[in-house]
């Protein structure tokens, strides 16, 4: 009589289930990282544009993730065409490698002549990146878009440093082992350092735009109890009548809704010029707030 095999023990099957769950929540945990990072990065030079400091807007985690796809967007698209490229060109090389291998091995040469052009193109690429890097002292003023430049010239020298370890292990020529990994690094790393640059130049952009079309924010009242003293002439100040109940005495016009915080609110005049003030607002009763359309 067969018997049929004992379930595994409970404490088996719950080790089952957090690794499971673990290689589920490991990516997504990196993932959002990610998101975040670029989302603070972008959201940080968007609002530094106006003199504000982003953490004192009280932004969350989510927000911050919530930001992030306008600094990604670009980057994401064209890391995924090139991704494509070079997997329908890889494979068609690999094909060929295979069946010269098979057929005629003479025509090898011709792929170790393009794995040998690879691999001296990209070491003198990351030779060049090198220097940019170090020498930022000096190169810094004279290359435009320097901090873009240098990991942009950083990463290219690395992926085609890696294709051409990819073409030597198909030729039979593998590479040492920590050389791969040093590559994967520096790919990684510029890539990140690169990504970061354009999420700081995207916010920028942000902030010019949103300069550009600051009348199609909400326009804002402003009553408070004591007077402001701003150091501009874009906002309108007036004198609120006097009156046995009146707890507000002051009333500014002119000013736009840049942000709505957590608990209080970040106005800017309209139209905005560098040097402006930002104000911060709290939500409470100590100022009273009207917004307008248009």
């Amino acid at each position: 009589m067969i018997q049929n095999p004992e379930p595994p023990p409970f404490s088996q099957r719950l080790q089952e289930i957090a690794g499971s769950v673990s290689s589920v929540v490991a990516p997504i945990s990196l993932i959002s990282a990610i998101l975040f990072y670029f989302g603070y990065v972008y959201t940080t030079t968007e609002y530094g544009y106006f003199g504000l400091d982003v953490d004192t807007i009280g932004l969350s985690t989510q927000e911050f993730i919530m930001r992030s796809p306008g600094p990604l967007l670009t980057p994401l698209l064209a890391a995924g065409l090139v991704a494509a490229a070079v997997s329908v060109v890889h494979a068609a090389v690999r094909r060929r490698i295979e069946v010269a291998t098979a057929e005629a091995p003479w025509r090898l040469r011709q792929f170790r002549r393009l794995a040998r052009w690879c691999n001296v193109f990209g070491w003198t690429v990351l030779g060049v990146g090198a220097i940019l890097v170090f020498g930022f002292a000096a190169l810094g003023p004279l290359v435009p878009l320097y901090i873009l430049v240098a990991p942009s010239v950083l990463a290219i020298g690395a992926a085609v440093s890696i294709y051409a370890v990819r073409l030597d292990r198909l030729l039979a020529r593998p590479r040492r082992g920590a050389v791969i990994v040093a590559l994967y690094a520096v790919l990684a790393t510029s890539l990140l350092w690169t990504t970061s640059t354009l999420a700081q130049y995207t916010g920028r952009w942000a902030a010019i735009t949103l300069v550009a079309e600051l009348q199609d924010r909400p326009s804002v009242v402003l009553d408070t109890k004591e007077h402001l003293f701003l150091p501009t002439t874009a906002v309108q100040e007036y004198a609120l009548p006097k009156g046995e109940n009146q707890v507000f005495h002051f009333r500014y016009a002119n000013l736009r809704l840049l942000i709505q915080g957590k608990d209080q609110m970040f106005l800017v005049p309209g139209p905005w010029r560098r040097g402006d003030p930002t104000l911060v607002v709290p939500v409470d009763g100590d100022v009273r707030v009207q917004f307008q359309s248009g």
